[in-house]
């Protein structure tokens, strides 16, 4: 389960933020529709925090099963990491839509830096569930 969640989720991350280079114009427009709909992004870091939560429990259960010592510490940070994130945010929400702004305002350029540096996450993400098997 451990391997399939990492690269299902290392394949959408780097999927959905190559959009961010191709179309940064469109990026934009779509921060900004998504800052009127304050409900769709408290709704994304709920399902942020269960995923977060599928990579801990994924650990949890394979460890013990696979010899994959490293990958699967790594993917327990991450999990770690995105569940205390995603319950910060949803916490205290005014933070992320101040970023979410900034991102908005942002050149195209940066947009597309940001882009990169999600579609390189999401390869190496999809790698560490590849070298698992």
């Amino acid at each position: 389960m451990l391997q399939v969640l990492a690269i299902v989720v290392g394949v959408a991350v780097a999927a959905t933020r190559l959009m961010g280079i191709l179309f940064p114009g469109f990026i934009k427009k779509l921060l900004k529709l998504f800052l009127e709909e304050k409900g769709a992004l408290l709704f994304g870091m709920v399902y942020m925090a269960v995923l977060g939560g599928l990579f801990i429990w994924g650990f949890r259960l394979e460890y013990e099963a696979l010899n994959v010592w490293w990958q699967a510490n790594v993917l327990l940070i991450l999990g770690i990491l995105l569940t205390l994130v995603a319950l910060r945010l949803l916490a205290w929400p005014r933070t992320f839509f101040t970023l979410l702004g900034r991102i908005s305002q942002m050149s195209a350029t940066g947009v597309r830096l940001l882009g990169l540096v999600g579609v390189v996450f999401g390869v190496l993400l999809a790698l560490v569930g590849v070298s698992m098997s």
